[in-house]
């Protein structure tokens, strides 16, 4: 008897101190329901009512001296003189060194896959499917697979690369230059469509961009004339609405963007929702924050941070709930369940799932 109580009794207690004082009613039926500590490796018995396992769902987490692997529940120690990339949503890692000849592929064991000459910084989609190795001089972007393997028109180029964005379903990329180059490219490495701004002799810079989780609506934030906008493109490319912005952000703001166009920008001011160039509503902050900023959309809410909160909002724009963290920053990890995503912060990874 003593064997089942000891178990519910830990999972009440991590619940109960890490989410004190939480209001479940503000938003209906959408829950905490596993708790992470990244500090003692150890974490609160999975939740037997929900059809979705955390950790056979994360791949790895970053420590002092090198990663945690979920796939065999162990800490395996890294040198420092490599850099770690870890697909969010996918299996292993890769290991570089910022001036290096060679990127190596580790499995979720932590043994080598692959090692292939590569003088670039790989940047994997949040599966792994699609690897971007990024050259130094950031003007070229080589397209890999999982193995390591050009695929698809093998390479684009551009005036800078400023940002990338994947799609969270299709692992598609769009990669942004600060020339004005934009390039759509599908999970096999083509292009899926490309543009360029003609006109940048007014003070233009691409800085920031985000796509939507199919891939069907990306957005791009701009300065052009001593003013900032984020343009909205559809599934071709097409700019289908423009959002001015109150000042300019010299930096890449973060934002996130639906399926159907509903934009979430968070800025270190202010937090907007737009539906095409439509505000739908705007939450202002009380003083200005850092550049980092969380920007996330469930497929049925947007997640937004303010300061060490993680506030929500409806596709209508109200706010309908607030969750204070212990630590700040934090990120949203998304997995392969609908409506079930991980909070991260620097000590703990927690679990969401929206019950419907």
């Amino acid at each position: 008897m003593l064997k089942y109580v000891i178990p519910a009794f830990i999972v009440v207690f991590f619940l109960t101190y890490f989410f004190i004082g939480e209001d479940f009613q503000s938003v209906e039926y959408f829950q905490q329901n596993w708790h992470w500590s990244k500090v003692e490796h150890y974490g609160i018995q999975e939740d037997e009512r929900f059809k979705f396992s955390p950790q056979r769902a994360l791949n790895a987490y970053k420590t002092k001296s090198g990663l945690y692997l979920f796939g065999i529940n162990k800490e395996v120690s890294i040198s420092s003189d490599y850099l770690i990339e870890v697909p969010l949503k996918g299996n292993g890692f890769y290991l570089y060194k910022k001036v290096g000849d060679t990127v190596s592929y580790f499995s979720e064991a932590g043994e080598i896959l692959w090692e292939k000459p590569y003088q670039s910084y790989p940047r994997a989609s949040y599966s792994g499917k699609l690897v971007l190795f990024l050259s130094g001089d950031q003007n070229r972007v080589l397209l890999s697979d999982i193995n390591g393997n050009g695929i698809g028109v093998k390479e684009v180029n551009g005036r800078f690369l400023v940002d990338y964005s994947f799609s969270i379903d299709s692992q598609d990329a769009l990669l942004v230059f600060a020339g004005g180059e934009i390039y759509y490219i599908n999970s096999q490495g083509e292009i899926v469509y490309s543009t360029t701004e003609t006109n940048t002799s007014s003070k233009f810079f691409q800085k920031s961009s985000c796509l939507s989780p199919n891939g069907k609506r990306a957005a791009v934030h701009y300065t052009k004339k001593d003013t900032d906008f984020i343009k909205i493109l559809d599934e071709q490319g097409k700019r289908i609405a423009t959002v001015k912005l109150k000042k300019i952000y010299p930096h890449k703001i973060y934002m996130t963007i639906s399926d159907d166009g509903l934009l979430l920008i968070n800025t270190p001011d202010d937090i907007y929702l737009y539906n095409k160039d439509e505000k739908i509503t705007e939450f202002n902050k009380a003083q200005h924050e850092q550049i980092y900023q969380v920007a996330y959309y469930s497929g049925s809410y947007f997640l937004a941070s303010y300061k060490n909160i993680l506030v929500f909002f409806d596709r209508e724009g109200n706010l309908v709930k607030k969750k204070e963290l212990h630590s700040y920053p934090f990120r949203i990890i998304p997995t392969e369940t609908k409506n079930v995503l991980f909070v991260e912060t620097l000590r703990n990874i927690v679990s969401f799932q929206l019950i419907q």
